[in-house]
């Protein structure tokens, strides 16, 4: 992202929600007034155990949120704002596991900053090991 002169942007982060119980969604991590929720600032999970996992982000008017399995978690979201700057989801995509996914893409005119919501289909046999955000779109 760069701000031109005029474009009025502005990126900031959302409150930081800490310790959130384990296996269950937590407390949303808000955007100020005027901001929109564009993707993560921060997630952490706060476990040594090998079965905590990040079971699912989302990412909408509401903010940002984790559910975190076997683990509590922490989690702040990334906002923003500009003139003229309108938000809007990609295409819902669903994959099998151990390959990447065929990308969620935006709608005409719009480019990819983040993803809006990714989860195991499974809730977390397996983990969400990378994910991607290009000019294409998102995939996991």
């Amino acid at each position: 992202l760069k701000n031109q002169a005029g474009t009025g942007i502005s990126v900031v982060d959302g409150t930081r929600i800490e310790n959130a119980a384990a296996n269950a969604w937590t407390p949303w991590s808000q955007c100020p007034d005027g901001y929109s929720a564009v993707g993560l600032a921060e997630m952490n999970l706060h476990s040594e155990r090998s079965d905590a996992d990040l079971i699912a982000t989302q990412c909408n008017d509401n903010g940002c949120r984790l559910y975190c399995g076997n683990a509590a978690c922490n989690v702040k979201a990334r906002c923003m704002k500009g003139n003229g700057i309108q938000f809007q989801n990609g295409n819902k995509i669903q994959s099998s596991g151990n390959k990447w996914s065929d990308y969620s893409v935006c709608s005409n005119g719009f480019v990819p900053v983040g993803m809006a919501y990714l989860a195991l289909a499974n809730g977390g046999n397996t983990d969400i090991n990378d994910f991607q955000c290009d000019q294409t779109g998102c995939r996991a």
